[in-house]
């Protein structure tokens, strides 16, 4: 698989038109994050780190940006802001995941559901006896209902042949098979607000932020300034709103491409990785390896 393929369905595979299961299952990349279900903890506070995360990994892995220590302050060695750190956050901060303690019965959504064969097969064998059971206790009811009563008979509630099988199905259920899930990403229909977090508390509100990527980096395209990513390279049709995403994986796509393509037409000089460093830094290449580096490390 190409990396620039295989990073936007690292990073977005669920906003790829129609995407398959292996491409959601590619989102479950982002969703390996640490997460807390104890009592009494504000479930905001851990989907907030977990965006955090996202964004910090995906600095480091396909940007080769430390963004994540651009958190609470501007970068003290980087040309990153915490305001642009927070403008990358707004990129990944649609995931729909709980928020409250009164979902905490869906703790672990979004998932999807990835049964083998054998697992299919099983819950089809179950489906069909439960078929079978509770028609089979229907069909006792409407019986024991049209039985003629008479006073000081037994509560039909008692009757062993209801009791038996109710117990039937109850005992079967216990028995019912589950299909293997994984975590994906799944965005919101609609976007939450993102604010840049002062200090980096989730609890203090600053300013507004809305999805941009770095000045640091290089720069798209005009036209996609906004809109492209995903839904231009996967030839989508998402609301750009509503796919903020799309964007970002379509950034690392851009960055690895230029680097990649870099580093074939300068192997003959031997700094290739310099080379690199220069697509993600958007800093001027250098005639020698050993030069640049001289210059950037006295910089």
């Amino acid at each position: 698989m190409p990396f620039d393929q295989f990073a936007i369905e690292q990073i977005a595979g669920d906003m790829l038109p129609n995407p398959t299961v292996d491409q959601l299952i590619a989102t479950g990349f982002h969703r390996n994050t640490s997460s807390n279900y104890e009592g009494g903890i504000d479930f905001e506070q851990y989907r907030v780190e977990a965006v955090v995360d996202r964004v910090s990994t995906t600095g480091a892995a396909f940007l080769g940006l430390t963004l994540g220590c651009a958190r609470c302050h501007d970068h003290k060695f980087d040309p990153v802001s915490q305001k642009e750190f927070y403008q990358v956050f707004a990129y990944f901060n649609n995931v729909d995941e709980i928020t409250s303690e009164a979902e905490r019965y869906d703790f672990n959504r979004p998932i999807l559901k990835v049964p083998a064969p054998e697992e299919i097969a099983r819950k089809q064998a179950f489906d069909a006896q439960w078929a079978s059971l509770s028609k089979e206790l229907v069909t006792y009811v409407r019986e024991l209902a049209a039985r003629p009563r008479k006073p000081g008979d037994e509560d039909p509630s008692k009757d062993p042949g209801l009791i038996e099988r109710v117990r039937n199905l109850r005992e079967l259920r216990r028995r019912e098979p589950t299909f293997t899930t994984t975590l994906v990403m799944r965005e919101l229909p609609q976007p939450r607000e993102s604010y840049i977090h002062l200090a980096g508390d989730f609890a203090r509100k600053g300013l507004p932020s809305s999805p941009r990527s770095q000045p640091v980096l290089p720069q798209l395209p005009a036209e996609r300034e906004y809109t492209a990513g995903l839904c231009e390279v996967a030839r989508g049709s998402a609301e750009p709103a509503h796919q903020p995403r799309h964007r970002q994986s379509h950034l690392a796509e851009h960055i690895s491409a230029r680097a990649l393509s870099r580093r074939k037409a300068t192997s003959a000089n031997r700094a290739p990785a310099l080379r690199i460093r220069n697509c993600l830094t958007g800093s001027p290449a250098t005639s020698s390896g050993r030069s640049g580096a001289k210059r950037r490390s006295t910089g």
